[in-house]
């Protein structure tokens, strides 16, 4: 059948769960995908895309498809209103942000924060939600990790799979601390399930910053550079540093999780 009377109410429908999976998206974001993913009308008598007998075109964009329209706007939404594709992390954070894997905060500005440092409960919570999926944890006694908190259970999760270690001279897991770029790659180093793979340390050895990093450290991060899990950070001249004592941003733990993904080091959720 052809019709505005009968589309109407299938397309608005559409819509409006198209809306209710990506709330930030804008009209023109959702009318585009339905345009793109429209399927071409073959049947010269309702095609509404050629001449009619009075020579005139109605416009019609095709037969709306649903499932793929939503699966569209997913894939192209401006998921955060400070991302843009100008942006060095625009792919990694679009990668995460769509997979539900990072998300924007919840304060109503549509913002994903990409500069801001990552506290080590918060990366903790991260590698849970992935790998974790609910599953219970021993209590590690952290003397900073609170009873009920958001992060308990992932942070005790975390440190029964070895992930994470705490604080061995203060008892206490680093709440509200930030977690640095080579505590990071110790973390991706310990869920990879062949480290023990042949590495290759030039990549590490050409950082002119490498002797920076802690002796604890100098394994994972040759390891994370060999595998491509992290890239040197660029600096305003066009070289690159390991920075390895840096505070991880939210932009940077996207980047590593979109890497470590590809690489197989993490299960894709896509």
């Amino acid at each position: 059948n052809s019709g505005t009377s009968l589309s109407a109410p299938i397309v608005s429908g559409t819509v409006a769960l198209m809306f209710y999976a990506e709330p930030n998206a804008t009209p023109d974001e959702v009318y585009g995908a339905l345009c793109e993913t429209a399927t071409p009308v073959v049947d010269p008598e309702h095609d509404r895309t050629v001449p009619d007998e009075r020579g005139d075109v109605s416009g019609s964009h095709g037969a709306l498809d649903a499932g793929t329209a939503g699966a569209y706007l997913k894939e192209h939404v401006t998921r955060f209103k400070d991302v843009t594709e100008a942006d060095w992390h625009y792919n990694s954070v679009m990668f995460v942000g769509t997979r539900g894997i990072m998300n924007g905060y919840n304060d109503g500005q549509g913002n994903f924060g990409a500069n801001d440092a990552l506290t080590r409960q918060d990366a903790a919570t991260l590698i849970y939600n992935l790998l974790g999926r609910g599953q219970g944890a021993t209590d590690h006694g952290f003397a900073d990790v609170e009873a009920g908190a958001y992060y308990q259970t992932a942070v005790n999760w975390c440190a029964d799979q070895g992930i994470f270690k705490g604080y061995e001279d203060t008892g206490t897991f680093g709440v509200g601390k930030f977690i640095t770029r080579e505590e990071l790659m110790c973390v991706v180093y310990n869920i990879a399930a062949e480290k023990g793979a042949q590495v290759d340390t030039g990549a590490f050895y050409e950082l002119p910053d490498h002797a920076s990093t802690s002796s604890w450290a100098v394994n994972a991060s040759q390891w994370a550079l060999s595998a491509g899990v992290i890239h040197g950070m660029s600096q305003p001249d066009g070289s690159l540093l390991l920075a390895p004592q840096n505070s991880t941003t939210r932009a940077e733990m996207a980047a590593i999780m979109m890497n470590s993904i590809k690489a197989g080091v993490l299960p894709d959720v896509a």
